[in-house]
């Protein structure tokens, strides 16, 4: 829970760094979807390119993901209910983050190193590969490559 909150505030911090340099007229929009099809899922995460998404046991596959959208800030929930594999690509004018959103959460891997509740991956550029348990929720969020390193130093500064 608390640290649900922490990650609550890091992401509000962002937005109030976003907000005061943002320029653009684009419409922020949010939406909400399951999927039951891994083909299906892979179309609709943002932010990625070659995406694949291998499921590593038998069962029903069940993934909803949460996504909002502002004009450069990008964020995203996920609830997988079945073990899998995914690997993936971002693109060079992006930056991504992505964490556990719960503090008893199941095993997740990022490029072979396990990932724990309160941990911040930063998203390498290269081809990544993340392994995780059955009934994982976890975030991402991700910036124009140029605005994260700003939001970050704005964000520790308001933090000390």
């Amino acid at each position: 829970m608390a640290d649900d909150l922490y990650v609550n505030e890091l992401s509000l911090l962002v937005l109030d760094t976003i907000k005061s340099t943002s320029r653009s007229s684009e419409m922020p929009w949010s939406t909400l979807a399951r999927f039951t099809d891994p083909i299906a899922c892979e179309r609709a995460i943002q932010g990625v390119s070659g995406i694949e998404i291998y499921p590593t046991t038998k069962g029903s596959f069940d993934t909803e993901i949460l996504k909002v959208r502002f004009d450069r800030l990008w964020m995203q929930r996920f609830h997988s209910s079945l073990p899998q594999v995914i690997t993936c690509e971002h693109p060079a004018d992006r930056q991504a983050i992505s964490f556990l959103t719960e503090e008893k959460s199941p095993k997740l891997l990022y490029c072979g190193r396990e990932v724990l509740p309160g941990e911040i991956v930063v998203s390498r550029r290269e081809i990544m590969h993340k392994r995780f348990d059955a009934n994982i929720r976890k975030g991402a969020m991700s910036l124009p490559k140029n605005e994260l390193n700003s939001a970050f130093q704005a964000n520790v500064a308001a933090l000390i």
